[in-house]
């Protein structure tokens, strides 16, 4: 025994005190039982260090016949420096030493101030658990809430939150810093086996230490025993056994020195109560390279837990995006993320990624409980908890992708039986639905996985087609609401729910709801646009326009000729935006001859205007007039504000027709009436469309200050819409005035800056542009000249490097802005 306690202590000193007894705990050795007293826990601990008697008296500045008497219960209340040179000889985590000390029976005032030598008659209470595993990413939480328990006010702290975000761990690790303010120790009471709320306050009981705890006059016998206690009461898993909340409240009316400190899903509701919810770690950035995801709370636990069964393991720059995408996926629950890190044995973080599902089905550590081991198993305890209407109201919220706020949930999941509201408020409750600033809602990735699983048909149709109904009505708020005034109020409302309403195109095109997928396409890809998801718009819209095609194909009837022709319609215009004229061409072909065949007169229009474009482009400007003539009529007869953004498009685009005709009077006098329909809807986009054509004007007829004072304020507008494509397009207008100024370092300052604007957007947006490529690159070949090779490419570098905002106050000035809001106002 004396050399293997020789061979522990000196591989000890080589490893460390810590890393030695954290190694010990994972090599499974038994831990102490619950309500052990100071000399089992001393004893218990001191095995598990692998020491003897000797070698911990001469670790820690004590006798051997010290430790003996410690042990055997000879001595009962060492002095705290006693108990601090044990721990410190033991290795024990900050945790474990105040477990230790906890143990002390302590010595405690009276009612009239004179000292008890003992602790209150009969208690004795039980220990905490003493976690295998350090906490990690809580420091900050764990100092407030100690000091939280440790205020004059203090008398029930809950720790809420949804399974798996650890709670009870939290919990032990704070109440074993905030014991030395608690002479009469803290007590463990787990309720997780409970099912009758009747034995809460017996549990209570056994916490303390009560003998026969279960007798009949057991709340009279805890109050008692607690009278005149200073007492933390840490009871664990509250959420259960709500009904015997009134009975804690009762006991702590009882014994004022009693503080508790309680973990649930959802708040007890007791008087006094101050509730914290925890909330999942802090994931790191998607994209957050090595040093930044291992030091991330999320990251550093799925580190920690990942070299516990990999020792080897660590995060690189190889893996570090896989291992960022699997903590934003598990929305950083640290049971999620202990349960995942455990499969790294097997897994390499970018497989383990692609099979998530299963790594949350999968069996955690046996010595969990069992509705812990799988993070399905402690969403099913959370679901089993609600009733039928909170039920059904978490399965038809796993329609939703991203956040929602109350009007999509009433109108997804409502169905006039049930109220939502109150339904909701039970979820929030829960901590199965987080609450955001603005009215807005959502549930965390594994949480609406879990309720997605549980949503089958018939009602998985009947909730994602009131999904698609509801966000079809908001795209077509919103597309009207791009012609007018409170343009920027609509993209920011999308923006809020783009995802939901591209799965609703996705849902309606598996359904085979073609009408609802085409008209979602249409209502969404002026945002698109306007957002830079082109690509990704145009490929979704192209796949209902080959369904339509198909299914008329199939079907030549006048529904299938009117989907056909709205889908065709939006595929053109994203088409065209994404530098693809003549495919553009093709769908607003097809657009125009449906449309005519079902007598649609809104896709005509807007499709014959894309037409017009495609043939100015072609140069075909008498084609153009054509297309532009048909766009005109129909705009006139819409009633739909996006008819009237139409009519001003038109003349916008009539302008430049006739410029490139040679009309230049006739240019501006049509671009002028785009102008004041523009101005009168509060319309930027086409506002800003009218600029540019002004301004171009002004360039060509040598008037630069005029040119400028149009572009800078085209600019102004398309920065406050957002819209990059035209932020780049009328930065490369400005080259040109640059030049023609002779402020070459400036123009090529502005050439790179649009450059790069253009390869963000994912789009040349050649359709769009008023200003001709031969008269930019001979702009830009001026500058380079003049400035040199080297000197011109460092200035376009300097542009590239430029932030939006940046490349903003270089081309509009504060000064500038006034100056543009000050036309606007004036009609200018």
């Amino acid at each position: 025994m004396r050399l293997a306690g020789a061979r522990t202590r000196s591989w000890a000193a080589r490893i460390g005190p810590v890393r030695t007894a954290r190694f010990l705990y994972a090599a499974r050795v038994p831990a102490s039982p619950a309500g052990a007293s100071f000399a089992e826990l001393l004893r218990s601990l001191r095995e598990r260090a692998g020491f003897t008697q000797e070698e911990l008296a001469e670790r820690s500045g004590l006798t051997p016949h010290a430790i003996s008497a410690l042990e055997r219960g000879a001595r009962t209340r060492p002095y705290p420096h006693t108990v601090r040179a044990l721990g410190d000889g033991l290795g024990l985590t900050d945790a474990e030493q105040a477990a230790l000390r906890a143990a002390v029976p302590r010595r405690s005032r009276g009612p009239a101030g004179d000292v008890v030598t003992s602790a209150p008659a009969g208690l004795r209470p039980s220990a905490l658990p003493m976690p295998p595993t350090a906490l990690v990413g809580r420091e900050v939480e764990v100092a407030e809430l100690t000091a939280q328990l440790g205020a004059a006010d203090a008398r029930v702290v809950t720790l809420t939150g949804i399974g798996g975000v650890g709670k009870s761990r939290l919990a032990v690790e704070v109440a074993a810093r905030a014991a030395a303010a608690f002479p009469d120790g803290v007590a463990w009471v787990p309720l997780a086996a409970l099912t009758d709320p009747t034995l809460v306050i017996p549990a209570v009981g056994r916490g303390v230490g009560l003998a026969g705890g279960e007798g009949m006059d057991t709340p009279a016998a805890v109050a008692g025993a607690l009278r005149h206690a200073r007492l933390l009461l840490v009871v664990d898993n509250c959420e259960h056994l709500l009904d015997a909340v009134a009975d804690l409240g009762e006991l702590l009316e009882r014994c004022p020195g009693v503080v508790l400190l309680a973990t649930s899903r959802a708040a007890l509701r007791l008087r006094g109560e101050q509730e914290h919810p925890v909330q999942p770690l802090a994931v790191p950035r998607r994209s957050a390279r090595a040093q930044e995801v291992a030091g991330s709370p999320a990251g550093a636990l799925f580190l920690a837990r990942a070299r516990a069964v990999a020792p080897a393991f660590d995060v690189d720059e190889g893996n570090a995006t896989a291992v960022a995408q699997v903590c934003a996926r598990l929305a950083g629950i640290p049971l999620a993320l202990e349960l995942a890190a455990a499969k790294v044995r097997l897994l390499s973080p970018a497989v383990l990624l692609t099979r998530l599902d299963a790594a949350m089905a999968g069996g955690g550590q046996r010595d969990l409980p069992s509705r812990q081991r799988t993070l399905t198993a402690t969403l099913d305890w959370s679901y089993q908890l609600l009733g039928d209407d909170a039920r059904t109201l978490l399965r038809r919220l796993g329609a939703f992708t991203g956040g929602f706020d109350l009007d999509a949930v009433e109108a997804v999941a409502g169905d006039g039986e049930r109220d939502v509201l109150s339904c909701l408020a039970v979820l929030v409750e829960h901590s199965l639905v987080r609450v955001h600033p603005g009215g807005r809602y959502d549930l965390l990735e594994p949480v609406a996985q879990y309720a997605r699983s549980l949503l089958h048909d018939p009602e998985r149709d009947l909730v994602h087609a009131a999904h698609a109904r509801h966000y079809l009505a908001l795209a077509e708020r919103a597309h009207d609401g791009y012609a007018c005034a409170d343009q920027l109020h609509w993209l920011a409302r999308v923006e809020l729910d783009e995802d939901d309403a591209a799965l609703a195109v996705e849902r309606s095109l598996a359904r085979g709801d073609l009408r609802t997928a085409a008209r979602l396409c249409w209502e969404l890809q002026r945002y698109w646009w306007f957002r830079q998801r082109v690509p990704f718009g145009r490929r979704l819209t192209e796949r209902v326009v080959a369904a339509a095609a198909d299914r008329l194909a199939a079907v030549p009837d006048a529904a299938g000729a009117a989907d056909l022709a709205v889908a065709a319609n939006a595929a053109g215009c994203l088409a065209l935006a994404h530098d693809d004229p003549e495919a553009a061409g093709g769908h607003w072909e097809v657009a125009v001859d449906n449309g005519r065949r079902v007598g649609d007169v809104d896709v005509v229009a807007h499709a014959s205007s894309g037409l017009a474009l495609v043939a100015m482009i072609r140069g075909d400007l008498a084609a153009a007039a054509g297309h532009l003539d048909v766009a005109d009529e129909g705009a006139a007869r819409g009633t739909r504000s996006c008819c009237a953004w139409l009519l001003s498009m038109c003349a916008i685009w009539r302008g430049t027709l006739l410029r490139a005709a040679g009309d230049e009077a006739g240019a501006v006098r049509s671009t002028e009436r785009g102008l004041a329909s523009a101005r009168e809807r509060g319309d930027r986009l086409a506002l800003s469309m009218a600029l540019a054509g002004l301004g171009h004007g002004a360039l060509q007829a040598g008037d630069l200050p005029e040119a400028r004072r149009r572009l800078e304020a085209g600019f102004e507008l398309s920065y406050e819409v957002g819209d990059v494509l035209n932020v780049a397009h009328f930065a490369q207008s400005l080259v040109v005035v640059e030049v023609a100024a002779g402020e070459h370092e400036c123009a090529a300052t502005l050439a790179g800056a649009a450059d790069a604007l253009l390869e963000v957007s994912g789009s040349q947006g050649g359709s769009y542009r008023l200003l001709s490529q031969q008269a930019l690159d001979e702009a830009c070949g001026q500058a380079r000249r003049a400035l040199g090779e080297d000197a011109y490419d460092d200035a376009a570098d300097r542009g590239r490097a430029l932030e939006l905002h940046e490349l903003r106050e270089r081309v509009v000035p504060r000064s500038g802005r006034l100056r543009v809001v000050e036309q606007r106002r004036a009609g200018a």
